[in-house]
């Protein structure tokens, strides 16, 4: 598959753990006036395209506790993988929205996270990756471990995206 010609990467959330503003319109040092200021928790989409065909590759980055609203507001009906930065739950306890998706494509989606991260949520979602006995609904994603360092290639109808995921500081973790 020939790989993506353009790429586009769209800021789906920004705000903090808590969003902006916080429960309580707490705005810390924002200023309320300005809407840019109502932001949503951290999540970005990668777009990739290409001038031979009408397909996108769509990545999604981390699904926080606004991805149903960031994925209508960006007009997202298919995604080719999502990739999570860390296990904290303002970057996965939007998980179960990925289930509209799933079902939409009729095939499971492809998720892709560092090995604390995979053990995190695979244990806390367990029924996202398998379904529990006498369930009828079917599981959704399909796990990936990676690693820093180690370029993964995503392939979609808008041609290949490679990504390098990367280790660093975040706390008392390390993300990806």
């Amino acid at each position: 598959m020939s790989t993506a010609t353009s790429i586009t990467a769209t800021i789906l959330g920004c705000g903090s753990s808590g969003g902006v503003p916080r429960v309580g319109n707490l705005w810390g040092a924002c200023d309320p006036l300005d809407p840019r200021n109502r932001r949503r928790r951290c999540s970005l989409l990668l777009t990739g395209t290409r001038t031979d065909t009408a397909g996108t590759t769509r990545i999604l980055i981390d699904t926080g506790c606004d991805t149903r609203e960031q994925l209508l507001d960006a007009d997202v009906d298919d995604l080719d993988a999502v990739f999570y930065t860390h296990e904290h739950a303002d970057h996965t306890h939007g998980i179960d929205d990925l289930r509209a998706i799933a079902l939409n494509q009729k095939k499971r989606i492809d998720v892709y996270f560092a090995p604390t991260a995979a053990k995190t949520i695979t244990r806390a979602f367990s029924y996202c990756f398998q379904s529990p006995p006498g369930s009828g609904y079917p599981p959704i994603l399909t796990g990936h471990v990676i690693h820093a360092g180690e370029p993964v290639t995503i392939s979609g109808a808008g041609g290949t995206m490679t990504l390098l995921p990367v280790l660093q500081e975040h706390g008392n973790i390390t993300s990806l």
